[in-house]
C-alpha cells in the first residue's frame, strides 16, 4: 500500500517540477513516467489521464502554499500590514531560492497554469478559480481583522482589496519570471500597503527603509 502511495506522490511531484520549469503542453506522459521510472500501466493505475494528474498537482501546490506561506504568516499576532509585508517576503525568498538552484525564477506555479490553460481546459480553469478564491478569502479575513482592530478604516472594501493584493502578487511573479529577477517582489513591497490604506495611515516602516 505504501509503495502505491509513493508512486502516486512521486508522479505528482514530478509533474509539478516539470510543468513549473517548462509548461503543461511541453510535458508528455512518457516523460512523466520516465522521470520516476514507472511504466504507462503504472501511471494509469494511479491516474486516468494527464489532466487528472494535473488536478492533483494543483491541489498539492495549493496545500504547499497554505502550509509553508499563508498559515505561518497569518496565524501570528503581527499587525495587518506586517502580515502582508511578510507574505511578500516569503514568496521572494522562495523565488530567490528557486533561482539559486536552477538559474531561473519560474513564477507562481498556480499562476503559470492559469495563464496557459484557463482558455484550454474548463475543468482545470474551474479548479484554479476555486483555489484563487480561497486565496482571496485568506487575505480578506486578515483585512477584516485589521478593520476590527482599528488598523484599517471602517469603510475598507475588504473583498476588493483582497482581490487587488492577490492580483498584485501574481503580477509581480509574472514580471519576476519574465525578467528572471526575484527582486521584483522586494522592490515593490511597499506598494502592497498602498492597496489597502492611505498614506497618512502608513505608520509601520518597511524593513530597510531609511
Amino acid at each position: 500500500m505504501g509503495k502505491k502511495t509513493d508512486i502516486r506522490e512521486q508522479l505528482i511531484e514530478s509533474a509539478i517540477e516539470l510543468m513549473s520549469s517548462r509548461s503543461y503542453a511541453s510535458v508528455g506522459l512518457q516523460e512523466l513516467c520516465n522521470s520516476i521510472d514507472v511504466t504507462k500501466g503504472g501511471f494509469y493505475h494511479h491516474f486516468k489521464s494527464k489532466r487528472e494528474l494535473t488536478l492533483a498537482a494543483i491541489d498539492s501546490i495549493w496545500q504547499f502554499y497554505q502550509n509553508d506561506f499563508l498559515e505561518p504568516v497569518f496565524k501570528t499576532d503581527a499587525s495587518t500590514y506586517e502580515k502582508f509585508n511578510r507574505i511578500v517576503g516569503v514568496f521572494y525568498e522562495h523565488y530567490f531560492s528557486e533561482k539559486e538552484k536552477s538559474g531561473h525564477m519560474n513564477g507562481c506555479r498556480l499562476g503559470n497554469l492559469a495563464v496557459e490553460l484557463s482558455t484550454q481546459d474548463e475543468e482545470i480553469r474551474e479548479k484554479l478559480e476555486t483555489i484563487f478564491q480561497q486565496w482571496v478569502s485568506y487575505f480578506e479575513r486578515v483585512l477584516k481583522e485589521g478593520v476590527y482592530s482599528g488598523e484599517l478604516p471602517e469603510n475598507t472594501d475588504t473583498e476588493t482589496s483582497a482581490r487587488s493584493i492577490l492580483a498584485f502578487l501574481e503580477g509581480l511573479a509574472l514580471m519576476g519570471k519574465t525578467f528572471n529577477a526575484p527582486g521584483f517582489m522586494n522592490s515593490l513591497q511597499r506598494a502592497v500597503l498602498n492597496l489597502i490604506m492611505d498614506e497618512n495611515q502608513q505608520k509601520i516602516k518597511v524593513e530597510g527603509d531609511v
